[in-house]
């Protein structure tokens, strides 16, 4: 991604491809543990890998601070497609997106191996309730927010639901843990879940998918070399040694104890075509406009000439896939 806004024209794009590129080897089943923990794994694997960094972060945040749901996406749409509801066109795209997907076939143990682990399952099947009318819809959702997955076995770490309004509409409610996706994953996920359930509905084949060889494994791996790496942590050193730590001025910063959150929220679309427009002309995307305003914002808050903070990013190796 990186050499597309490096490189501006098709010429110096083309100039730059198999720069820098190396080969890229997927990972093996089990390949990323130990001895031991192998022999420690249950029957019915068909692969397991360490979880990881941001996993394993998330899951004591919600072991912290059960009451507050975290990392818990509850997502509702309502569908008109002109027939009346059939849950075996559903029943059917799931359990194709649950063989074709590893991440849907996956349970996370925290204590039972060296390291938190993520167990890949050969089997999962997604539970899905089917209410007969969708005046109950949104108390069921609000519910739903407030009933947090376990993450250990048996998988899948996702539900359905689904609300019938009439003879053409309904309502489908999806719920699954952040451990196991993400945005893009998740908008992708619903997209095949429609398009899958539509094309069944109507007699016809679903979309042809492309195998790929990419799993969520091979970012396990590239996570694990980056951990072990004296270069990396070189890095990072340098990035933060002898930088102040960020702190709120004393006016903002709030006393010791449980903790409190105050959130303000503030509609931009108004300022959408001048955001992109500006964007274009830096050459740069939304995203990049939108953290240099949480930047400056930032250092009005901080007393020091340099200070750092965080921006959440994709990591995906960057192979076909």
């Amino acid at each position: 991604v990186r050499d597309v806004f490096a490189y501006r024209t098709v010429r110096g794009l083309a100039a730059s491809l198999g720069e820098g590129v190396d080969e890229w080897e997927p990972v093996a089943p089990f390949a990323l543990l130990t001895d031991t923990d192998r022999a420690a794994l249950p029957a019915g694997l068909t692969d397991a890998y360490p979880a990881t960094q941001a996993q394993v972060g998330m899951a004591v945040e919600i072991a912290k601070d059960d009451a507050a749901r975290p990392y818990h996406i509850v997502h509702t749409m309502r569908v008109d497609d002109g027939l009346p509801f059939d849950v075996e066109p559903l029943r059917a795209t799931l359990a194709e997106l649950v063989a074709r997907h590893d991440t849907l076939r996956t349970s996370v143990d925290l204590a039972g191996y060296s390291v938190p682990m993520q167990l890949v399952h050969a089997e999962a099947q997604v539970p899905i309730a089917v209410h007969p009318d969708a005046s109950g819809h949104p108390a069921y959702v609000t519910a739903e927010r407030g009933r947090p997955f376990d993450l250990a076995p048996p998988p899948p770490l996702l539900r359905v639901a689904v609300h019938r309004e009439d003879d053409r509409a309904w309502w489908l409610t999806v719920s699954v843990s952040h451990l196991i996706t993400g945005g893009w994953d998740l908008n992708l996920l619903l997209a095949d879940l429609r398009d899958g359930y539509h094309r069944r509905r109507r007699g016809e084949q679903p979309t042809p998918v492309e195998p790929v060889a990419v799993r969520y494994a091979d970012f396990v791996a590239a996570e694990l070399s980056a951990l072990d790496s004296e270069a990396d942590a070189d890095y990072w050193r340098d990035v933060v040694t002898g930088r102040p730590k960020f702190t709120l001025p004393d006016t903002l910063a709030t006393e010791p104890g449980p903790r409190q959150v105050s959130r303000t929220e503030l509609d931009i679309a108004d300022l959408d075509p001048a955001l992109r427009k500006l964007a274009s002309s830096l050459g740069v995307p939304v995203k990049a406009v939108l953290h240099a305003a949480h930047l400056k914002v930032m250092s009005q808050l901080s007393g020091e000439r340099r200070f750092y903070t965080g921006l959440v990013c994709d990591a995906r190796p960057e192979v076909r896939g």
